[in-house]
């Protein structure tokens, strides 16, 4: 612990191991394009059954709960 190094010798030994200190590009999860096109569908279903809305709506709940957790 108390000795000195640099940080290009951390950096090396990271990388050996296969760890890269990168972060994931922040964006937007829908453009506005596919904000409209969700809202025209919901409204275009909207006097749907309820089988049928449970079938069509939630069939990605999967990657909502991917996102949520």
């Amino acid at each position: 612990m108390g000795e000195s190094c640099r940080k290009s010798t951390i950096t090396a030994a990271l990388h050996q191991s296969g760890l890269y200190g990168r972060v994931a590009r922040r964006k937007p999860l829908l453009s506005a394009r596919h904000m409209k096109a969700c809202m025209e569908f919901a409204k275009k279903h909207l006097k749907d059954s309820k089988m049928v809305r449970n079938k069509i709506l939630w069939s990605d709940e999967n990657f909502l709960a991917l996102l949520l957790s």
